[in-house]
């Protein structure tokens, strides 16, 4: 073993060493060997304090991190309930039958409540537009009721006022257009509704100014769909799907799937059919953009709008082809004019929709023309579909598109409007632009708005008041198929909302009036409030005595 070499006391020094062949990076190189150490220059600084100083600042730090939790807070005094209720039970959640309204028809819901607290919404299985399912309205409107930039202060001009201050002022008002014309300057623009109490409402107001004049508005209409009824059968219907008899199914700019009011029990009676077998249904779409329904569509067509319309014509001639009762329209699909790759569509759709027969439905969305609703019904008469069924319209004003808002819009111009009453969703912002609503409501003397949040239209009208959540009022609805359906609260107004029947009994002065009273002693309908039990029959039985579980929980 060689032994070491080590140094030795007077010895003289060893030959310097070799200079460095090798370096780890080009700085080092440049740097060359330093006696510092293998850090760069500056590395023991942090942004111009030494690694000693910043170690001291961020103990500093921590320590008074933990100083500010130690503080004492405000003492809060948690009160218990005056009267326990029966069925509270801290922990444990408490289940309320309700609903909720989009498009004026209601979903019966089932609302998860924690001691007072709705947490989660769920479908209610006995309510025929839920089947115990929801859409992602449905599931989005808890949040809508906890949302902080909800309104909270009644307004006029800008300056709060109380609800009575608001119902004195169109109590002399309104007084004042009774006498003197019978109410021909007062105006309503309503959010589409089926209420059997709005209705009610809507008929007294009417009886005691019988020259004021209601209109309802949303930016998403049937309208296209009624007036195609009217051609097909000379009276304004809706219609309704039955997919659980189809077989075949063509949508023309139809989104059956898409979370409409009422699309729940015709997603469940699709989806019931896809099960591989001789009676899976077979779904073809035509439409101009994608869809819910066109992405699981078996077969789909991708059109231009402009398309749509004739489309629609050449299938209700090659069906007419076959004989029946669209002989007439045989002659008119040459006049079609389609592409080599939609007139095969074509032959392949009609072709599989007169094997289906009877199981076979043509459905047209409400974006498609008159014309094509119109062939729609045709089409569907011809092959005796099973599927479809007509009734009466369920909303208090059918037409609830921009044509009634443009009548009103040039009633404003004119000056024959004093007072007009908004509870439509905002509608200066959805109107079409060329009506120039915005510059209209300025020119009203008297204007009232109920919404949920300050937007264009609220900033336009002279009065704002707050509105309920629906998980916050009493009232009542229609479903798609007419079921009267009532709606409950589970908490106080979280943000001083005032009812839609409210607003309209202040005309009767009746705006005072409690809104658990306004359901039961002015509705036609049942007397009895819900339960828990989420029926929804269109006679309530009248209980013998008043349930605990009917109110929400109260700790008053």
């Amino acid at each position: 073993m060689s032994s070491l070499k080590l140094p030795i006391a007077g010895a003289a020094a060893s030959p310097p060493a070799a200079p460095r062949a090798q370096w780890r990076s080009l700085e080092e190189r440049e740097r060359g060997l330093a006696p510092e150490g293998e850090f760069p220059p500056g590395a023991s600084e942090i942004g111009g304090t030494s690694r000693r100083e910043f170690v001291q600042l961020l103990g500093a730090s921590m320590a008074f991190a933990g100083a500010a939790g130690c503080l004492k807070l405000p003492p809060e005094q948690v009160l218990p309930y005056t009267r326990q209720p029966e069925e509270i039970v801290p922990g444990r959640p408490l289940h309320y039958a309700t609903a909720s309204t989009l498009g004026g028809r209601a979903t019966g819901l089932l609302v998860t409540a924690f001691e007072g607290h709705p947490t989660k919404v769920e479908g209610n299985p006995e309510h025929p537009s839920s089947l115990g399912a929801t859409g992602l309205f449905e599931q989005a409107s808890i949040l809508q009721l906890y949302d902080p930039n909800r309104a909270a202060v009644l307004q006029e001009k800008g300056r709060p006022r109380s609800w009575r201050e608001f119902l004195a002022a169109q109590h002399d008002r309104a007084n004042a257009l009774r006498a003197r014309d019978g109410g021909a300057g007062l105006r309503f623009l309503l959010e589409p509704g089926s209420s059997p109490l709005i209705g009610e409402l809507r008929a007294r107001i009417q009886k005691l100014f019988p020259n004021a004049r209601f209109r309802s508005y949303s930016a998403v209409s049937d309208d296209a769909a009624l007036q195609g009824a009217r051609l097909a059968f000379g009276s304004a219907v809706e219609t309704r799907f039955d997919l659980s008899k189809a077989r075949v199914i063509a949508c023309l700019e139809a989104d059956p799937l898409h979370p409409w009011p009422g699309s729940i029990p015709a997603l469940r009676a699709w989806a019931d059919r896809r099960e591989p077998g001789p009676q899976m249904n077979r779904l073809y779409a035509v439409e101009c953009a994608l869809s819910v329904t066109g992405m699981n569509a078996d077969h789909r067509l991708r059109i231009r709008p402009s398309q749509l319309a004739p489309f629609a014509l050449a299938l209700a001639a090659r069906l007419g082809a076959q004989g029946g009762a669209l002989a007439p329209f045989a002659a008119l699909g040459a006049k079609a004019r389609l592409e080599p790759r939609q007139q095969r569509f074509v032959d392949v759709l009609a072709r599989d929709l007169s094997r289906a027969g009877r199981q076979a439905v043509v459905m047209a969305g409400p974006r498609s023309s008159p014309l094509v609703h119109a062939l729609a019904h045709a089409m569907n008469a011809s092959l005796s579909s099973d599927a479809v069924r007509h009734q009466k319209p369920l909303l208090h004003d059918a037409v609830t598109g921009a044509e009634g808002l443009r009548e009103l819009a040039a009633e404003i111009r004119s000056g024959s409007v004093d007072t007009l009453v908004v509870t439509a969703a905002n509608p200066v912002h959805t109107a079409p632009y060329d009506l120039n609503l915005a510059k209209a409501l300025d020119a009203v003397p008297n204007s009232i708005y109920r919404g949920m949040y300050e937007d264009e239209t609220s900033r336009r009208c002279a009065w704002f008041v707050p509105a309920t959540h629906p998980l916050e009022e009493w009232g009542d609805s229609r479903a798609h198929d007419g079921t009267v359906t009532f709606l409950q609260p589970l908490v106080q107004p979280l943000f001083n909302g005032i009812t839609e029947a409210q607003v309209l009994a202040a005309f009767l002065g009746e705006g005072d009036k409690s809104p658990y009273g306004s359901p039961t002693g002015s509705s036609r309908g049942p007397r009895s409030p819900p339960n828990r039990r989420g029926s929804t029959r269109t006679r309530w039985p009248r209980p013998r005595g008043r349930r605990a579980s009917s109110r929400p929980p109260d700790s008053s």
